[in-house]
């Protein structure tokens, strides 16, 4: 997969990941990327359109540092993303 290359040699501050990436579980990528030295202290936003209970329910949505429905739309992503800049970690339905 292209992003986890990218990801890799090059280090974002915060990462955008949806949970509905086609052949690849959103979720295995999530711990991935955490399980990865090098990508493990980036923050994750994670953005789906299930609820935050399933979210919640499915292993490895720990390691999420702010989840966000797909209805909030993209007007408050540059809010998120500054909260997780600055340590702020979360739920935003």
């Amino acid at each position: 997969m292209r992003a986890r290359g990218r990801g890799e040699r090059a280090r974002p501050e915060v990462i955008l990941l949806d949970l509905m990436l086609g052949a690849t579980d959103g979720m295995d990528l999530l711990s991935e990327l955490k399980s990865h030295p090098r990508t493990a202290g980036i923050p994750i936003i994670v953005m789906s359109g299930a609820t935050e209970e399933d979210f919640r329910q499915r292993p490895g949505h720990e390691h999420a540092s702010l989840f966000m429905t797909k209805s909030m739309g993209m007007t408050q992503l540059p809010a998120a993303i500054k909260a997780v800049m600055k340590g702020g970690v979360g739920v935003q339905t």
